[in-house]
């Protein structure tokens, strides 16, 4: 929840032409939802127990669409469950879109989950044309025998004072 500085910066220079795509989230995705995570509560000298916990932001009805999450595996606690169902409910709101490009091969320390900030041209036949600058967070990176990096990544937005709207709302919101 403090201001976020980009791992690396991409601009037209750098992403091979014809390789950068854009995927707007479907409508559904971004609908109002309620969260259900099914956890096993673990505490000292008991079996663990399987409990589920609901979350929903508080102007989202009670009857809404459920979807429901299995952390079983990996969460012992509903402190855990409830951030990730918030997290899930923070990109539904959002994020709005998805990218994938191409670059020449990258040999910085970039990873998965990095935020990496894209400067793009855009020009339209009405001469509006401008710079757009967008936050990403990195979801997949891969390396071709032919020297060239392939980067898929969510719109992570940040406010205009570079905190992280995803992460705010997750500590947050209500």
């Amino acid at each position: 929840t403090t201001a976020l500085t980009p791992a690396a910066t991409f601009t037209d220079a750098n992403i091979l032409p014809g390789t950068f795509e854009k995927q707007y989230v479907e409508a559904e995705e971004r609908r109002d939802v309620r969260i259900s995570v099914v956890f096993n509560l673990v505490t000292k000298r008991k079996i663990g127990m399987q409990q589920s916990n609901e979350v929903r932001f508080s102007s989202v009805a009670s009857d809404a669409r459920l979807i429901q999450y299995d952390l079983t595996d990996c969460c012992v606690r509903g402190v855990q469950a409830n951030k990730f169902a918030k997290l899930q409910l923070a990109i539904r709101k959002h994020s709005t879109h998805k990218i994938a490009f191409d670059t020449s091969l990258l040999t910085s320390s970039l990873s998965v989950t990095d935020i990496v900030q894209v400067q793009r041209s855009r020009e339209n036949n009405i001469g509006d044309n401008r710079t757009e600058t967008e936050h990403y967070q990195v979801t997949g990176i891969a390396h071709s025998t032919d020297g060239i990096t392939s980067i898929t990544a969510m719109h992570f937005p940040l406010d205009s004072s570079n905190v992280s709207k995803i992460s705010d709302e997750v500590v947050n919101g209500s």
